[in-house]
């Protein structure tokens, strides 16, 4: 099962949904602007009740096989196409049954990785930070931990991850634990706290 991007009125809903993404990647800084997938749930949910998107009932099948065209586009490198459509089956109505499926986990992941490649980066972590919410057990986790880190890296925002993570410390695993050391040795060494470094180490 192969889902296409075909026909003008999918296009016009790609090219709307690619403003939504430009607007992120022009400016990763704080802003009073709502927040790229409050503004792409608002419009998918406004074409829905416009008759304008699908309105048949979702189901896992067809989650999967979303998940499956959205990591070909990726591997492609068509990386804005595989987050407009894992970002319609995130931020739409349509799948808020599913958010406990292994196949929308995947989709976050993959779509994550799609607008950390358009340099979305704020929105990235938001998914990031979802799957870090499912817990140590799920396959996601340290694929996941390892992509905030990076985040926390290009936005130059490490004390914000930290923060991010404090409520896990009592389940954290061994592997994050490492990547928050990292973390916290650069935030230290970047504000020229040498002395504390060693308590770190």
């Amino acid at each position: 099962m192969r889902l296409r991007i075909s026909t003008a009125l999918t296009k016009a809903r790609l090219a709307a949904v690619m403003l939504l993404l430009a607007g992120v990647a022009r400016a990763q800084a704080p802003s009073t602007n709502p927040p790229l997938e409050s503004q792409l749930s608002r419009y998918l949910n406004a074409m829905v009740k416009a008759r304008l998107a699908p309105m048949q009932d979702a189901s896992a099948t067809e989650l999967r096989a979303r998940v499956a065209e959205g990591q070909r586009l990726a591997v492609e490198q068509r990386y804005d196409e595989a987050a407009i459509l894992l970002l319609e089956a995130l931020e739409g109505p349509r799948f808020n049954d599913f958010r406990d499926f292994d196949e929308y986990a995947s989709a976050e992941f993959t779509a994550a990785s799609a607008l950390m490649r358009l340099g979305s980066h704020q929105t990235a972590r938001r998914y990031l930070g979802r799957l870090v919410a499912r817990g140590p057990s799920h396959p996601y986790y340290g694929p996941a931990v390892r992509g905030l880190v990076d985040v926390a890296l290009l936005l130059s925002d490490l004390d914000a991850a930290l923060l991010f993570f404090a409520p896990y410390r009592a389940t954290i695993t061994a592997d994050a634990k490492n990547e928050l050391h990292y973390l916290a040795a650069r935030a230290r060494l970047l504000a020229g706290e040498w002395d504390s470094l060693g308590l770190l180490l």
